[in-house]
């Protein structure tokens, strides 16, 4: 859950208010933050060591528990702590800036912006922007420009109701004149892809529809053609033929088609989506077995549409369809 300080008196109560949540039971951890990972973080110029020129880096600030509550592990040293003074002017950074820059061991390395700025640790790499977009560098201080945005609950073993009353509860007591406003972390990151729910709802309804369309398509084709060639089944059987000959000599016509059109969908279904998935920097291709369960799935279609056509034809006594000629 995040909760966020939107005013000055809200932002000047966060320890307060830590302490409050963290009172609830459930809450595992709490942590203040100036942003919130899924929608991207700000971007200022630093001066990394070995550099005679600025670079842009992402940055958040972060009180002392963010990264535990977070479950973000580091790689290389340690945490903010209590422990040392020095660590207000100390930063953390992420791999992707280690290895932009070349450190082996980032440690002690220095990053200047306003003053120089020890690194003290190197946190694995996590996306804290939309997967439309690669990893960059990222570097975590203690030190908030206009104080943090908002705190970050973790909870389990408790209701949302429940979490949320309670929340409420522990926020009038420090902010007594204020309304508190939250979210789910969950739910944030969703509307990253608000578009591509909406894309993946419209390819779906459009997709059943157009198998609704072919399915009553070939079903009535199915019906037409059996119907015109009714003589000549009717004839076969007189001279012995079995359901399991007609059935083959009907359905080879139909699977003809069915696998020409496959032929020239496949191909034009697969650039689409390709061009598509290269909007994500983190995806996977087009696996190639899903092009053979389609195929597959047409073949079974049609061959179950065919044969329920001659099936309800079977029932019929061929004198009914002969014998005028």
């Amino acid at each position: 859950m995040i909760i966020s300080l939107s005013s000055k008196s809200s932002a000047n109560s966060y320890e307060a208010l830590k302490s409050e949540f963290i009172s609830i039971a459930g809450v595992e951890h709490a942590g203040s933050s100036s942003e919130v990972p899924g929608g991207g973080f700000t971007m200022n110029g630093y001066m990394p060591e070995g550099l005679s020129e600025p670079i842009i880096i992402h940055a958040l600030d972060i009180d002392y528990d963010y990264l535990k509550t977070m479950g973000i592990d580091l790689v290389q040293g340690r945490n903010f702590s209590k422990e040392f003074g020095t660590d207000k002017e100390s930063y953390i950074i992420n791999q992707t800036l280690a290895k932009q820059m070349g450190w082996q061991n980032a440690i002690g390395k220095t990053i200047t912006r306003g003053g120089d700025h020890k690194v003290i640790g190197v946190v694995e790499d996590f996306h804290y922007s939309s997967l439309h977009k690669q990893i960059e560098p990222l570097l975590i201080t203690l030190q908030p420009w206009q104080g943090y945005n908002f705190i970050t609950l973790k909870y389990s073993g408790i209701i949302e109701h429940e979490l949320i009353h309670q929340m409420e509860e522990k926020w009038k007591d420090v902010v007594p004149n204020e309304d508190v406003k939250y979210f789910f972390l969950e739910s944030y990151i969703q509307e990253a892809y608000t578009e591509e729910a909406g894309f993946a709802w419209i390819l779906a309804f459009c997709s059943g529809l157009a198998l609704f369309i072919a399915g009553l398509g070939l079903f009535g084709l199915a019906a037409f053609i059996t119907r015109q060639r009714s003589r000549e089944m009717a004839i076969r059987k007189v001279f012995g033929a079995g359901i399991k000959k007609i059935f083959v000599l009907i359905s080879s016509s139909f699977l003809k088609w069915v696998i020409i059109a496959n032929i020239i969908a496949i191909p034009v279904a697969y650039l689409v989506m390709e061009s598509w998935l290269q909007y994500f920097v983190y995806h996977e291709g087009m696996q190639f077995w899903i092009f053979a369960v389609t195929i597959l799935f047409c073949l079974v279609l049609t061959l179950s549409i065919v044969l329920f056509q001659i099936l309800r034809l079977n029932k019929l006594n061929p004198i009914d369809f002969i014998r005028y000629e």
